[in-house]
């Protein structure tokens, strides 16, 4: 606890660029540290990359090289769930499109890499699961019954 106390202190006396530039040395030697941030670059500038970001982080979270025992099941798990960064988030009216198209394409990534992963533990099921909630919540929007799509959503 006192090392944390002591590493934060260090940390937060440093001038922002010296602080960026240790986040993005310790990014360098962890590529998952480093996809998540540029997706949340993305999510943040909100311009057209982000579509492709996570497009490439999804490509990249489900290459198979070789069968995936259960050992190894759950970081690959972790490495697919922190590669779509939360879809949620892209639950509006603006990223509804981005979300379906994403959603289509991480749960057909996820259902072939599946096939060479034994995933008796059920932690890829929970991920795709995740992304059918989300599509589920976005159908509701049509749902006759509540209104018609929301007026900002454009497809």
């Amino acid at each position: 606890m006192a090392e944390g106390i002591r590493a934060s202190a260090y940390l937060i006396a440093l001038r922002p660029d010296a602080l960026v530039g240790i986040v993005l040395d310790v990014a360098q030697r962890d590529d998952r540290l480093y996809q998540s941030l540029l997706v949340k670059a993305d999510r943040s500038a909100g311009g057209g990359n982000l579509s492709e970001t996570l497009h490439q982080a999804i490509d990249r979270a489900t290459q198979i090289d070789d069968f995936v025992d259960w050992r190894e099941a759950g970081t690959f798990a972790g490495k697919f769930d922190q590669a779509t960064d939360s879809p949620a988030e892209l639950l509006k009216p603006a990223t509804a499109a981005m979300l379906v198209d994403l959603a289509e394409y991480a749960m057909a990534r996820a259902e072939n890499a599946l096939e060479h992963i034994d995933d008796s533990s059920g932690e890829m099921g929970e991920i795709i699961s995740t992304w059918v909630n989300c599509i589920s919540k976005l159908a509701s929007w049509r749902n006759p019954i509540r209104q018609s799509w929301p007026n900002t959503f454009s497809v």
